[in-house]
Parts: C-alpha cells; structure tokens; sequence
C-alpha cells in the first residue's frame, strides 16, 4: 500500500523546492537584464568620451570638449565602480548556480516519490531519503544569494498564474501536481488507490 502520509510530506518539500528554484530563474534573468544593461551604458558613456575627445576639438570649443570628456569619463568610472561593487555577472553565476543545484534536488525527489508509489522502498528508508534531501536543501539555501520580494511575487505569479497576496508558504495538491508526472499525481493515485 503507497504510504501517502511521507508522500504528502515529500511533495510539499518538492513545491518548496521547485517555488524556490523558480524565485532563483527570475532573479537570474534579472540580473542577466542588469549585466546587459550595465555594458551598454558603459559601451556609451566611453564612446561619447573618446568621440568629444577626438573630434570635439575639430567642431567645438575646446573648453567645452574638456568639460563633457571629463563628465563621460567621470560617469564611466562611477558605472564601473558599481559594477564593481554590485558586480551583476556574479549574482548571475550565483543565481545559476543554485537554480540548477535545485534541480537536481527536484528530480531526487521524484524519483523518491516514484519509488513510494511503485513500493520498491522501505518506510525506514523513505526517512533517511528524505532527511538526506533535506539537509541537502538546507546546505543549499544556506549558500544561495539573496532574493528579493519582486522575485518572490514574479515566482508565486508564474507558478500560480495568479498574483498572490502576502505571505503564502502552502501549495494545494492540484498545484503541486501540475509539476510532477501524470503517474505520481495525486489525482492519479487516489483513482488507481
């Protein structure tokens, strides 16, 4: 008989996961916005200041060239100082990272759910799976880099196809079954019960 007590349990550890998963795509496709965004400005600001330097003498006053060089320059070192400082290409690479770490936590807990569902597993060892994922999650979000409330709504947005008010941290068995396999759906399982 399927032990639907740890399978309930894990698929809400499998929502949790593939939610935060998703709030780590979002903030990675924001910062991959932020990275493009930052080389544009920056491609801009020193391609005005070499254009005045260059031929601004030839078509204006040289005061006048000096000034705006200057305040090109200025604004290109400031760009890259915050680009320094908030360096958008790590944040990305973290954010990958972590989105795809979540991912291979997602697939070990479906396949510890398909293995609940055919019974090719014992309650003693269902535990220790599911401990052992858990503790991995936890290693996990502890190295992940900081999300924000945006992502945070965005996810809760794309995943639900609705915006949702406040803090929410439960997931009703219809969604979370639209993320598994039509086999360990609960819909499934109740009907061949």
């Amino acid at each position: 008989m399927i032990d639907f007590t740890n399978l309930s349990v894990l698929r809400q550890n499998f929502a949790n996961v593939v939610y935060t998963m998703k709030i780590h795509e979002i903030c990675k496709e924001k910062a991959a916005i932020g990275k493009v965004i930052y080389a544009i400005v920056n491609i801009i600001l020193i391609g005005l200041t070499f254009v005045i330097i260059t031929f601004g003498n030839i078509f204006f006053n040289i005061g006048v060239c000096n000034i705006f060089s200057s305040l090109f320059s200025l604004s290109a070192l400031i760009l890259f100082i915050c680009t320094l400082v908030f360096n958008p290409n790590n944040k990305y690479k973290q954010h990958e990272t972590t989105a795809n770490k979540l991912l291979l936590i997602r697939e070990k807990y479906i396949n510890l759910m398909a293995d609940i569902v055919t019974e090719n597993i014992s309650s003693d060892l269902i535990k220790q799976k599911s401990d052992g994922l858990v503790n991995e999650v936890e290693k996990i979000y502890a190295e992940a880099p900081y999300r924000s409330r945006r992502c945070y709504k965005e996810a809760q947005r794309r995943l639900r196809g609705k915006n949702v008010e406040g803090e929410d941290f439960t997931t009703s068995d219809k969604e979370i079954d639209r993320f598994l396999p039509s086999e360990l759906k609960y819909s499934t399982l109740k009907d061949n019960k």
